[in-house]
């Protein structure tokens, strides 16, 4: 049954008032293009005639960077709360790889909103996953989250418990997996769902596929996402629902392959040659435009930033980004960013994977470092976003592959010369040729050698879902979505420390705001399959390093609401692994020694990191973390998250 005049209007609306708003939002001139805008209503179309038919849907959004992919798949929901409030989930998930990213997608989701003149019936909520909180995942009518903490919800069940009586408890079960099957869910940037064990594809197929047989609605969107990766997928689905559901694909394939319009990029790859020296002997060119400049390790990042904003002088905007830094700075600068586009000015952006996807804003050039074939598409896809001529990406080599694998980048070194051997650049809107070059890097025996690393991880995973029962605690043991796991640090001045939360004189107990805690923050990342005790003991020497500043340290207790009651703890205390796994650990210095380790502008100080570098183990004994390590029940547990 196909979509009325009436509703095709109505929906066309909906995609139109939504990519303007967005527009205008950025200061941009918004300017129709008729092919982006039949593939958006094809793909909305076809989601809103398949929920009729009652049953699980599951879509695949495969379009090219800057096409459009966001008003497609948030236009049906939208239209659905217009239309007379035929709801068909009563709940969006929008499920990002960073959460870097959620600031800005929740930014966009209200300009959407505000502009259709839904902010009475519809609101948005992030949802980190790393507070404990009685609404987890079920924060507002679009949540958007992280893929970590979506899938954590599938997996577990939390318990509210409530005292009865002295020595008797009674409570309730709370189970999002109950309202995700009900929803609609967008995986988008799907292809970020690939680690370098292969762990995350096979985990989530299987949730992809129990959600759908149970009736969601899940669309995977991506502009490089390998036909290996996308076939397992539609593979688990039809093995475990059936005839049970509805795919949609190939009318959208047919319509994205139908597009005319080009968008074409040059390129010029360096094997020979460090993207450092590179830039060092073109500063003037580098300085006098807009440009991006993207690496793979955060140390590279600071120190090109450094050397930039010497060398472009005052009248080029230097912004730096990267992992470790707090959620304000981050904020911040993403707004400084918004700003030096509006007024189209000359500005260079430096940093790592943060900005690969997601960075709806416009530059001339990149200059990058060598990474996996769909990084590298996706880094070339934020230039030219506005249909500019003469667009270049200038490639390097880097000195490691890390934090690649290396026979990820030795193949797509082999597939960027065979194209470049025939071709100068790149049409990011021939997906033909995208998709060529994504399934040849990842081919069978690519995604075999990685599913090795990550056998062990994936087999415990099975077996904590053959654990799970309807109204009963999950399994004691940790569960892993990708081969690492973060402890999310909160880092601040004494100052800040006192002038944000209440502490007693009696105890060494303080009430912490969760909303205000999380400007502090930032992850580290904790490999389980190699490295680790290099990532350990560089976490590990953050703590001691504030050790010997004379900071204090903080783990959180118990939450009542929005407030966190906060222990004070020796740095002897939070020494092992075990404990160190899953934590929350807030770290308060004096300014002087904050400065020492942090600044807005860099985050994380290079020469902090250069000390981490440097130690080779943690000056307390560090036991190495692994898997079979129990679930605390505390702050942050997989129970209560």
């Amino acid at each position: 049954m196909s979509a009325t005049e009436e509703e095709e209007i109505n929906l066309k609306e909906v995609v139109v008032s939504a990519a303007k708003a967005w527009s205008q939002t950025k200061g941009k001139e918004f300017n129709l293009n008729e092919e982006v805008l039949n593939l958006q209503l094809t793909f909305a179309n076809k989601i809103l005639e398949s929920v009729k038919e009652e049953r699980g849907i599951l879509a695949f959004l495969n379009a090219p960077t800057g096409f459009g992919k966001t008003e497609a798949f948030v236009a049906p929901f939208l239209y659905s709360y217009l239309n007379d409030r035929k709801v068909f989930a009563p709940r969006m998930y929008i499920v990002e790889p960073m959460h870097a990213l959620l600031k800005q997608f929740s930014e966009r989701s209200q300009v959407y909103i505000k502009a259709l003149y839904l902010n009475s019936l519809l609101d948005v909520g992030e949802d980190h996953g790393n507070v404990t909180s009685r609404t987890y995942l079920y924060t507002a009518p679009i949540t958007l989250t992280t893929l970590d903490s979506y899938a954590y919800g599938f997996l577990a069940k939390r318990v509210e418990t409530y005292k009865f009586s002295p020595g008797l408890i009674t409570g309730r079960y709370s189970m999002p997996a109950g309202i995700q099957s009900l929803s609609y869910t967008v995986l988008d940037e799907a292809h970020l769902i690939q680690d370098e064990a292969y762990v995350g594809p096979r985990i989530i197929r299987r949730i992809v596929a129990s959600l759908v047989c149970s009736g969601g609605v899940v669309v995977i969107s991506s502009a490089t996402l390998p036909d290996i990766l996308r076939n397992q997928i539609k593979n688990e689905v039809n093995e475990w629902c059936r005839d049970r559901y509805t795919l949609v694909e190939e009318e959208l394939d047919k319509a994205i392959e139908s597009i005319k319009a080009s968008r074409e990029i040059g390129i010029e790859y360096y094997g020979n040659q460090s993207i450092e020296d590179a830039i060092k002997n073109n500063v003037k060119v580098v300085c006098e435009d807009r440009t991006l400049i993207i690496v793979n390790t955060i140390e590279n990042a600071i120190r090109l930033y450094d050397e930039l904003r010497s060398a472009c002088g005052g009248s080029t905007n230097v912004i730096l980004l990267h992992s470790l830094m707090r959620t304000r700075e981050k904020s911040n600068k993403f707004d400084q960013i918004k700003n030096s586009t509006k007024v189209h000015g000359k500005y260079v952006v430096i940093g790592t994977q943060v900005l690969e996807v997601g960075l709806d804003f416009n530059f001339n050039k990149l200059y990058t470092e060598l990474a996996p074939i769909d990084a590298l598409i996706q880094r070339m896809g934020r230039i030219c976003r506005d249909g500019q001529k003469d667009c270049k990406v200038y490639i390097y080599k880097p000195r490691s592959s890390l934090p690649y694998e290396d026979d990820l980048i030795s193949a797509t070194e082999n597939a960027l010369n065979n194209h470049l051997q025939r071709h100068g650049g790149i049409n990011l809107f021939n997906t033909g040729t995208i998709q060529a070059l994504v399934n040849n890097v990842y081919n069978k025996n690519i995604i075999e050698k990685l599913e090795t690393k990550g056998d062990e991880l994936f087999l415990e995973f099975m077996d904590y879902m053959g654990k799970l029962h309807l109204l009963s605690y999950p399994p004691e043991e940790d569960v892993f979505i990708r081969p690492s796991f973060y402890v999310t640090l909160s880092l601040m001045s004494s100052k800040e420390f006192q002038e944000e939360f209440q502490c007693s004189e009696q105890s060494d107990e303080c009430d912490a705001n969760i909303i205000k805690l999380k400007d502090y923050e930032f992850k580290v990342s904790i490999p389980l399959i190699k490295d680790q005790g290099f990532a350990l003991a560089r976490l590990q020497g953050i703590i001691d390093k504030v050790r010997k500043l004379k900071g204090e340290i903080y783990i959180p207790r118990k939450l009542e609401l929005d407030m966190i009651k906060l222990r004070k703890k020796s740095p002897e205390d939070v020494s092992h692994a075990g404990w160190i796994k899953g934590r929350y650990i807030v770290l308060v210095l004096e300014q002087s020694a904050l400065s020492n380790m942090y600044d807005d502008k860099h985050g994380l100080r290079v020469d902090t990191l250069k000390y981490l570098e440097q130690q080779q183990a943690p000056t307390t004994k560090t036991q190495p973390f692994t898997s079979k390590h129990k679930r605390k029940t505390g702050f942050g547990s997989r129970r209560t998250r």
